[in-house]
């Protein structure tokens, strides 16, 4: 039974992962951005990698001793790809948020991280080998267990209920509402304009660096959010005034391009972090970046506040 433990860590690992990316997809584009792989392979590459990790969790949970050797090799290849990336980006001296696990882990590549990757990367390595050994799969064992095995199966069980919990929270305290008795905080200046986020272009910077030649505003929308529309039509018809507005968009990129052709340069992506660290739980919602690369307005939510502050900052302007 002891067996078992290596194959279902790397299986829990993949299946949260996977699910964290399918929940943020944006985020996984942007993440793919930073560790540099063509735009032109970024969509594809973020719709196919989470359902991987989870068709590869499930093979090794699930399969008996040939479906569990092909995830084997599954896992064998992910975790390699893995540690190769953030290997790679360590070396360059990268300091980026790495999206593993999309918006609920924001590590960053680090010498600790590299160490992460090849522990997982060595799990797979010995889940492969027992596949060649002839593992006959962690579901048959685990249904032939008995007496002191059943106590690691018990232990397996337990460590992926914590792993799931565990997930559940994160995505939870993220998402979670502010209660509407409780007065928004402001966010402290220095670490949101510090979160990166992805241009159009594909390029990561952080939102002060955005505000380097002029105050900046940027407004969060959503596709499909009908306020939110309303204000990329009056951008798009010059009715903002001369204010610099860039656009966090918080949904498919495909879809806003579409849409809306002439703002597409003009796109923010990956605005998650961004989104949390300034407190954003609605669209749409903007915020003005000074110079100094402080906070100058906001954050504002809602279209009429949004539209005030655009018009506040065309006066300045």
């Amino acid at each position: 039974m002891a067996a078992a433990v290596l194959p279902v860590l790397v299986a829990v690992v993949l299946l949260v992962a996977g699910v964290a990316k399918i929940r943020h997809r944006a985020d996984t584009r942007g993440a793919l951005g930073r560790f540099g792989f063509p735009p032109v392979v970024i969509p594809t590459i973020a719709l196919v990698l989470p359902w991987g990790e989870i068709a590869v969790a499930a093979l090794l949970l699930l399969g008996g001793p040939l479906l569990f050797a092909l995830g084997a090799a599954g896992a064998l290849v992910l975790t390699g790809g893995f540690f190769f990336v953030v290997a790679r980006a360590a070396r360059k001296g990268e300091t980026f948020e790495c999206g593993c696990f999309g918006t609920w882990d924001h590590g960053r590549i680090s010498p600790l991280l590299v160490i992460r990757n090849g522990a997982l990367l060595a799990a797979a390595i010995a889940t492969a080998a027992l596949a060649v050994a002839g593992f006959p799969g962690v579901s048959a064992m685990l249904a032939g267990a008995t007496g002191a095995d059943a106590q690691w199966a018990v232990m397996l069980a337990a460590a992926i209920g914590l792993t799931a919990l565990f997930a559940a929270a994160g995505a939870s305290a993220r998402s979670a509402p502010t209660s509407l008795a409780e007065p928004p905080t402001q966010p402290d200046a220095q670490d949101a304009t510090a979160t990166e986020v992805v241009t159009a272009s594909g390029a990561v910077t952080r939102l002060r660096d955005l505000a380097l030649q002029h105050p900046q505003v940027i407004v969060f929308v959503r596709p499909g959010c009908g306020s939110c529309e309303d204000l990329l039509r009056d951008v798009e018809n010059d009715q903002t005034g001369p204010v610099n507005v860039l656009f966090a968009l918080s949904g498919d990129r495909t879809v806003f391009e579409t849409a809306h052709p002439g703002l597409a340069s003009r796109a923010l992506y990956a605005v998650q972090a961004a989104r949390s660290a300034l407190g954003v739980s609605k669209t749409p919602a903007a915020v003005v970046i000074g110079l100094n690369g402080a906070i100058a307005a906001g954050p504002v939510s809602g279209a009429v506040a949004v539209r005030e502050l655009l018009a506040r900052t065309a006066q300045t302007a």
